[in-house]
C-alpha cells in the first residue's frame, strides 16, 4: 500500500537501515498503543527490510513531558504522540497516527495486503474520524483536567528566558489546545463519538462475518493494521464503559486476540486509560 502522501524513500526502499526509528508514545496513549501494536503486528510475519528497529522513547504526556523542548521544536509542534522519527529515511517526522500506520504497512506489507487495502484504509480512517478524547475524557473532572492544559502552557510562556523558537512553539501550542482540542471534551461531543463508535464498529462486524472465519483476525489467518487499531478501540470502550455497543462477534474476537502474548506484551497488564490505571486522577 501506498502511503498517504508519504514515500519511502531510495535509501530505504536499498534495504539499508543505518539507524533505527524513534518511536515517541505514551502507553495511555490510544493512537500510540495502535501504531505500537501495528508494530507488533507486522514483526509477526516479518519485514522485508533488514536490520529494521524501533527505538521506544516514552513522553509523559500526564505531566507536561509533550512540552519539553527538544520534542516541542524538533519532534511534534502539535506536542502529542505518536510520532516516528528516523533523519535518514524520513526526513522530517512523522507526527500523525494513520501516516505512521500508512507508513509502516511500507515496511510491513502484511499489515496492509493489497485485496483488502481500500476496507482497511478506509476503515482505519473511520476510525480516527471519531474524537477519541471526547471518548475518552467523560467525567466532569476529567473535562477540567483538558480544559486546564492551558495552564503549563503559560507556565512556561512566562518564563523570560525562552529561546524565540521555543516561545513561538509554546504559543503555537496553546492556541492549538484551545481551538482542537477543548472543544472536543463536552457531552455532546462524547455523544456524537459514541453514535459515530456504534457505526464504525457495525462495519467492523460485517467485515468479521465476511473475511474473519479462516482465523483469528478480522481478514482470517494474518494481521493487519486495521485488527491493531480496532482491539485498542475496543479496549478503551470497554473501559470508558461503552461495551455495550460492542457487537457481539466483535467482541469474542477482541477476547482472542486480547489473549495472545502480543497483546499482553503491549499492554503489561496495564489498561489503555490513565484514569483506569490512576483511579486518583
Amino acid at each position: 500500500m501506498a502511503a498517504q502522501g508519504i514515500e519511502v524513500s531510495s535509501h530505504l526502499a536499498a534495504g539499508d537501515m543505518k539507524q533505527p526509528f524513534k518511536l515517541y508514545h505514551n502507553i495511555f496513549s490510544i493512537c500510540s498503543l495502535q501504531v505500537r501494536f501495528c508494530v507488533s503486528l507486522g514483526n509477526l510475519i516479518g519485514s522485508s527490510f533488514p536490520n529494521l528497529e524501533f527505538e521506544e522513547h516514552e513522553i509523559d504526556i500526564y505531566h507536561s513531558g509533550q512540552l519539553d523542548e527538544q520534542f516541542l521544536c524538533h519532534v511534534n509542534p502539535k506536542g502529542q504522540v505518536p510520532a516516528l522519527v528516523n533523519e535518514s529515511v524520513l526526513g522530517t517526522p512523522l507526527t500523525d497516527s494513520m501516516d505512521i500506520t500508512f507508513y509502516l504497512a511500507e515496511l510491513y506489507p502484511s499489515l496492509c495486503p493489497t485485496a483488502h487495502t481500500p476496507t482497511i484504509v478506509k476503515m482505519v480512517k473511520s476510525l480516527h474520524s471519531i474524537s477519541f478524547l471526547a471518548l475518552s475524557f467523560t467525567k466532569p473532572h476529567h473535562r477540567e483536567y483538558i480544559y486546564n492544559l492551558e495552564e503549563p502552557l503559560k507556565a512556561i510562556l512566562a518564563k523570560p528566558d525562552l529561546s524565540a523558537e521555543y516561545r513561538r512553539a509554546l504559543e503555537w501550542k496553546l492556541q492549538f489546545h484551545k481551538s482542537t482540542q477543548s472543544p472536543q471534551v463536552t457531552q455532546e461531543s462524547t455523544d456524537t463519538a459514541i453514535a459515530e463508535s456504534k457505526i464504525v464498529l457495525e462495519e467492523v462486524d460485517m467485515i468479521l462475518s465476511k473475511w474473519g472465519t479462516e482465523g483469528n483476525w478480522l481478514f482470517g489467518a494474518t494481521p493487519t493494521s486495521l485488527d491493531a487499531h480496532v482491539i485498542v478501540f475496543i479496549a478503551r470502550l470497554r473501559e470508558t464503559g461503552n461495551e455495550n455497543i460492542i457487537p457481539g462477534s466483535v467482541s469474542l474476537y477482541a477476547d482472542t486476540v486480547m489473549a495472545m502474548p502480543e497483546w499482553k506484551k503491549l499492554m503489561n497488564g496495564k489498561p489503555t486509560s490513565y484514569s483506569v490505571y490512576n483511579t486518583s486522577f
